[in-house]
């Protein structure tokens, strides 16, 4: 930021309250760089300090009280929890380089939504504060925390396709694999900005696979199947698995991803609609996606129908969809006349 005013215009709210608890959070944030900058600590300040009378003489912040530093606001949370939702790293590092700003005194998770910081920073992709929270004995049980909507630090992660992120959590021995395989919701009031928002407003999804796979992360889909086998086959409260999600979205190289894994056996599934993730690669036009799904060895339900009482090769007719209706019927073994 050029400097304070900037930051605070940046978070300004129409709520005087909540503009007052954030310019006090970003003076906290503040004050610790200019701090870890004065203790000669590796990480850099990412805020400008305030011009000294004397040129080059250095700034020396005063020293910050220990209520200030461990200050919450309602909404935002902790200091930690402002730096990691508004990609601070240099603030969070260095709040986290110092013994007085603990769990003992400030609270894990913020009140709106249940959130701790390893759930911010992983869905921001701060991999480097990921790793500083999982070194801390006192901050590393924050991965086995859901936020109020059963969301992991995880399911940011697999969202927003932050694989270093992901990996460092799935490593965890701390991180089950009944944790990854943890069923979230779209309940929760959020603060702007916050992954799930952009999230409900896209499917209804679930674990941390159907996010991955919602939006074609087809690495991590691989990664966070291989760390919780039971999300494998898991569906979301509109029957859909990780696959009719993929497919829905047109992400050939997630269906893939998914098909290759032997944990995955849900590739006749059916949703709520009767559709299978071949329906879907109908409805959707995705050729590539027909092709990924038609690979499988498990594919028995090529002609099963929907709610409705249509096939795929039928929605993709209905849909004037002919390369992918082509597809199918070369698989069924018949031949379309040109």
């Amino acid at each position: 930021m050029a400097d304070g005013v900037t930051m605070n215009n940046k978070f300004r709210d129409e709520d005087q309250g909540k503009k007052e608890g954030t310019a006090l959070l970003a003076e906290v944030c503040r004050s610790v760089c200019q701090a870890a900058e004065q203790e000669c600590l590796p990480e850099p300040s990412s805020f400008s300090t305030a011009p000294s009378e004397e040129p080059g003489a250095p700034v020396v912040p005063s020293a910050l009280p220990l209520w200030e530093l461990n200050v919450v606001d309602p909404i935002e949370g902790t200091a930690l929890h402002f730096a990691t939702s508004r990609q601070l790293r240099s603030a969070a590092m260095a709040l986290l380089a110092r013994d007085d700003f603990s769990p003992i005194s400030v609270k894990k998770q913020r009140g709106i939504d249940g959130s701790t910081a390893l759930h911010l920073a992983a869905a921001e992709g701060l991999d480097d504060v990921v790793e500083a929270l999982l070194a801390r004995s006192d901050f590393a049980d924050a991965i086995c925390v859901l936020d109020k909507d059963g969301y992991t630090a995880l399911h940011g992660a697999a969202f927003r396709g932050h694989a270093s992120c992901a990996r460092q959590l799935l490593a965890s021995p701390l991180f089950s694999s009944e944790l990854v395989a943890a069923e979230g919701r779209f309940d929760a009031r959020r603060t702007r900005g916050h992954w799930a928002i952009e999230a409900a407003e896209l499917y209804d999804m679930s674990t941390a696979l159907h996010m991955a796979a919602a939006r074609g992360h087809a690495e991590l889909c691989a990664e966070v199947m291989a760390g919780g086998l039971a999300a494998a086959n898991k569906v979301n409260r509109l029957g859909a698995t990780a696959l009719h999600m993929a497919a829905k979205g047109g992400h050939a190289s997630a269906c893939s991803a998914l098909l290759k894994r032997p944990e995955f056996t849900a590739v006749n599934a059916r949703d709520a609609r009767g559709f299978t993730a071949l329906h879907w690669a109908a409805q959707q036009v995705s050729a590539d996606v027909c092709a990924a799904i038609l690979e499988s060895e498990d594919l028995t339900e090529l002609d099963c129908r929907d709610l409705r009482g249509r096939t795929a090769i039928e929605i993709a007719e209905e849909q004037g969809h002919f390369e992918v209706q082509r597809l199918l019927l070369r698989r069924r073994g018949t031949c379309i006349r040109e």
